[in-house]
């Protein structure tokens, strides 16, 4: 049984950048900043809070695309 009587205010902020390699290679960087406010959920009768969340994403990706 899970209730919530919260409105929970989430924001967030990134950006990426793609570097082509070749015609079918790229390399890709990114970078994200997550903002939760902190929660109250009742579950099975038992009040369980979350506090406020900040996360730090960092992404490093290859990415190859099939020729056709």
């Amino acid at each position: 049984n899970l209730s919530d009587s919260d409105i929970v205010f989430t924001y967030g902020a990134g950006a990426r950048l793609n570097l082509a390699i070749s015609d079918t290679v790229s390399v890709n960087v990114g970078y994200r900043y997550i903002v939760n406010n902190e929660a109250t959920f009742n579950v099975a009768g038992g009040e369980i809070e979350v506090g406020d969340l900040d996360a730090h994403v960092f992404e490093l990706g290859l990415r190859f695309d099939w020729p056709y």
